[in-house]
């Protein structure tokens, strides 16, 4: 989870900012262990150490910035870059200007003996499991834009934080210091500037995105509605890509016949959720009915709809008028709402990445369709950026809603004020600044 590996991050890299002194304190820490005509390789061979745990956490911030954008865009003149775009230039700037080795794996999971090298160790850790995230929930553009911009402002201070210890470490033997950070720091404020101005308050939320440990198994004797709702939950955690157009059409149809047996078999026990599931049929039928406008090969959602068939297939054996755990319908209206909103994302972003195709309709009569009467020929080709299909506008009337939202988590908010306290500050001694 991302909140969990940004967290780590950002508290070791707090721990680093705290520490000076740097070349005083690893001599310390060898002298107790090594000889000391040893001392001088083992100060190099450290250093280079951390070099490596450094880069580790440079290409994840350029990764994260590049694989979490929402709305890429291949070809952009400069003039419309924002803040967020001219860091990630920079970044790239960085990591091609910076080349080197990453650490290896038993660098990355062997704690260290010394207390600064473990430090960059936890920091590098967790900025490689937090790759995963990328692929769990944080990478392929479904980020909210608020989200994004919370994101944006956590890759902004760690950079600073390196930027800040590039500079402290300086006088290490065998440092290497980075290249290519000139206008860097503008970069950076120029982003928590863009951030504060456009929402003020960061979407904390994004904390709980990111790769989660796979579900328990459902045990065999649990009722039939838990098996229901393990199957929609299953359909949630696989619509983090985009599906394609036919596997989109299979969605929606099970979908629709879900809601369908749903609303009768709470009926009688919870009408209020039996009415939200007759809400969801009636809109699910207007997305259908629109998607029929629209094509496209590309895609995945094959283990999806296997999901979603799974969670028909179940609730049909549950018998109309049974009873049923009120909890349960609850349980599984919110996951509604939850797999609603994904649908939703899913087709926004097919249409911005020209997954998904627009059927418009050429005026000349196509003479080779079979047909007694022949009809105007029609081609699938993308949607322009001016352009407008009907399925993005009754998606975005339909199916587009406020999930259910957990609270963010509660040191969510007291890291990211550790990290950007730590950063902005600056010790003075005798009129000097370290």
């Amino acid at each position: 989870m991302y909140g969990e590996n940004g967290g780590e991050l950002r508290n070791a890299l707090v721990t680093l900012l705290g520490q000076y002194r740097v070349n005083y304190r690893l001599l310390l820490e060898i002298s107790r262990t090594h000889p000391p005509h040893a001392t001088a390789s083992r100060q190099i061979e450290l250093t280079r150490q951390i070099l490596r745990y450094r880069r580790t956490i440079l290409t994840w911030c350029h990764q994260a910035l590049e694989q979490a954008n929402p709305n890429p865009k291949a070809e952009r003149s400069p003039e419309l870059y924002e803040p967020p775009d001219w860091l990630c230039r920079a970044l790239t700037r960085l990591r091609h200007r910076n080349p080197g080795p990453l650490p290896s794996l038993s660098e990355l999971a062997s704690p260290q003996e010394i207390g600064i090298l473990e430090n960059w160790r936890r920091a590098a850790k967790a900025a490689a499991l937090a790759e995963h995230d990328l692929d769990g929930g944080l990478g392929g553009g479904i980020l909210t834009h608020r989200e994004w911009l919370t994101l944006v402002g956590d890759i902004a201070d760690i950079t600073k934080a390196l930027h800040i210890l590039d500079h402290r470490y300086r006088n290490l033997p065998g440092w290497e210091r980075l290249k290519g950070v000139r206008g860097l720091d503008q970069h950076i404020n120029d982003c928590a500037t863009h951030s504060q101005a456009r929402y003020g308050i960061p979407d904390y939320n994004i904390d709980w995105r990111g790769w989660h440990p796979p579900q328990p198994e459902i045990s065999p004797d649990a009722d039939t509605i838990t098996h229901v709702l393990a199957a929609e939950h299953r359909l949630l955690s696989s619509l983090t890509t985009v599906p394609s157009m036919a596997n989109l059409r299979h969605l929606l149809h099970s979908q629709r016949e879900l809601s369908n047996l749903a609303a009768l078999r709470a009926r009688d026990i919870a009408p209020e959720q039996a009415a939200q599931f007759r809400r969801r049929e009636q809109n699910l039928a207007k997305v259908s009915r629109a998607a029929r406008a629209a094509g496209g090969l590309a895609g995945t959602g094959a283990s999806a709809t296997q999901h979603s068939a799974d969670a028909t297939r179940l609730l049909v054996t549950i018998p109309v008028g049974a009873m049923i755990d009120v909890d349960a319908l609850r349980n599984l209206d919110k996951l509604f709402r939850h797999v609603d909103n994904a649908l939703h994302r899913a087709i926004e972003h097919g249409f911005n990445t020209r997954i998904y195709l627009v059927r418009n309709t050429l005026p000349r009569i196509d003479p080779a369709d079979g047909l007694q009467p022949h009809q105007a020929r029609q081609i699938f080709e993308p949607l322009q950026r001016e352009g407008r299909t009907p399925l993005i506008a009754v998606a975005r009337r339909s199916l587009r809603a406020d999930p259910v939202r957990m609270a963010p988590p509660g040191y969510a908010a007291i890291s990211r004020a550790d990290l950007r306290s730590a950063v902005n500050h600056r010790r003075r001694t005798g009129g000097a600044t370290f």
